[in-house]
């Protein structure tokens, strides 16, 4: 299984236009083959940041995911949402 977190910190003018893309984002990445979940969280101590938990079935299920076209535009965006770099890691479980 592949396991990833992605902390995204908003500018928070951009922030309901961040959340309608990435609810487009999560609506059509839990129909993605091996996609076992994919929830976004808001932090209650720190204003504008969210972190993204993905879990895959496997590697190839988290590589055709990252090839999704809904996924591609998004990152296409998240560059004038932010208001620092995404912090994104990887795992694996077993």
């Amino acid at each position: 299984m592949k396991i990833v977190n992605a902390k995204f910190t908003i500018k928070p003018e951009k922030r309901e236009n961040f959340l309608e893309d990435i609810l487009n984002l999560i609506k059509a990445s839990q129909t993605d083959a091996g996609c076992l979940a994919y929830d976004l969280f808001e932090s209650h101590t720190e204003p504008n940041v969210f972190m993204m938990i993905e879990k895959w079935s496997d590697a190839q299920a988290l590589d055709n995911h990252n090839k999704n076209q809904t996924l591609l535009t998004f990152a296409t965006k998240v560059p004038e949402y932010i208001s620092q770099k995404p912090e994104i890691i990887v795992m694996d479980h077993d």
